[in-house]
């Protein structure tokens, strides 16, 4: 059950969780579907690495008890968590390895992972200054910026060479 709090147009809304955590309000409706291992994982208002990679394994042993073989990659700096499954050639069979997928990524993972790309969203300031160091990491590598705004960065990194080294340098940047 949870509890919408007051909010003026300054402030974005927030939600009270029966256990007290508060979350935004945009997310409440999601953790009321929250369920099993999710739902504990999310009780406390805070998503650990521990804690997102255990939803992930989790997602992973779903679709590997549906009867698929997974390849998983995990990229803890990046945050990046994928899996690549073996489906087969016959007609449907990408149609029906998907919507387990998606069933498992329902179940497992979804929640946790939209839950921690919220608590870890950089502020405007936090942004820039993690733009600035990308720039600079890819100017010290001869590629042309040509400005020193996100959009600049984005445009020019869009392709070819520089989309690789603009994630070697964010990679960097986050590994810290």
């Amino acid at each position: 059950m949870l509890t919408i709090a007051a909010c003026t147009a300054e402030e974005p809304s927030v939600a009270t969780t029966e256990s007290g955590v508060q979350v935004p309000s945009w997310f409440a409706d999601e953790l009321e579907r929250a369920s099993g291992l999710q739902a504990r994982l999310l009780e406390d208002g805070v998503v650990t690495e521990a804690e997102l990679e255990q939803a992930f394994l989790a997602n992973v042993a779903c679709v590997e008890d549906a009867g698929y073989e997974v390849t998983v990659t995990i990229d803890p700096v990046m945050k990046w968590y994928g899996l690549d499954i073996e489906h087969g050639d016959q007609a449907g069979a990408a149609e029906t390895a998907g919507d387990v997928l998606d069933q498992c990524r329902d179940d497992f993972f979804s929640l946790v992972l939209g839950f921690a790309a919220y608590q870890d969203q950089l502020s405007e300031e936090e942004l820039a200054e993690r733009d600035s160091a990308v720039i600079e990491c890819l100017r010290q590598r001869g590629f042309d910026i040509e400005g020193n705004t996100r959009e600049d960065l984005l445009r020019d990194t869009a392709e070819g060479s520089a989309a690789l080294a603009y994630g070697e340098c964010l990679r960097a940047e986050m590994a810290g």
